[in-house]
């Protein structure tokens, strides 16, 4: 195994209060500062140094009070939410780093009993979400060195995405050479199969 190379992680987050705020622990993480806040809503910069090649967000302090709720409406929900991230100043494609990274939930009792005693379909114990309604720990692990594993990551993400409609509109139909170039293609692709 390589070296690991230091490299900083920057971590955009909005988080809404309920009564209270959330609790967020981030490994290897410092909040540095508060971008905005209107009172119920901030949005937070996190900034990071891991020492090993994961991160790993603690989420907590969410019990069944922190949904305010005035006449059946829910007014305001205590939750976080991870709007963008970076890696040395480059901002990453946040689908691609929720696909990647899980939300293991921690529900609360109240939400339990909220289900069973309306026959609810609870959430999914993993997740991977840019909101966390729930308690929880937000994993993101990640190979080294980090940007030839990430443009990989990004290309097989992109791929994954394409359809055969997709390639044939880009790379077109209509002339011979590029029909002969998808010919060629679909052998390859076949081949490595």
């Amino acid at each position: 195994m390589q070296g690991y190379a230091p490299m900083q992680i920057k971590l955009l987050l909005e988080i809404s209060r309920g009564h209270n705020w959330p609790t967020i622990l981030i490994s290897d993480c410092d909040i540095s500062e508060i971008i905005s806040d209107t009172g119920d809503v901030r949005e937070i910069l996190v900034r990071c140094c891991p020492t090993k090649n994961e991160i790993k967000l603690v989420r907590s302090n969410k019990d069944g009070s922190e949904t305010v709720v005035v006449n059946g409406q829910i007014l305001r929900d205590q939750t976080v939410t991870l709007k963008k991230i970076w890696v040395d100043d480059i901002l990453l494609d946040l689908d691609l780093v929720l696909e990647m990274a899980v939300f293991r939930n921690e529900f609360t009792d109240d939400y339990i009993n909220y289900c069973a005693e309306r026959s609810v379909e609870m959430a999914s114990v993993e997740s991977h979400w840019h909101t966390w309604y729930f308690n929880g720990i937000w994993q993101w692990t990640f190979d080294e060195p980090f940007w030839p594993w990430y443009a990989r990551q990004k290309r097989d993400y992109q791929n994954k995405h394409l359809s055969k409609e997709h390639i044939e509109l880009y790379v077109g139909t209509s002339a011979k050479n590029h029909q002969d170039l998808m010919h060629t293609l679909r052998e390859l692709l076949q081949n490595d199969v």
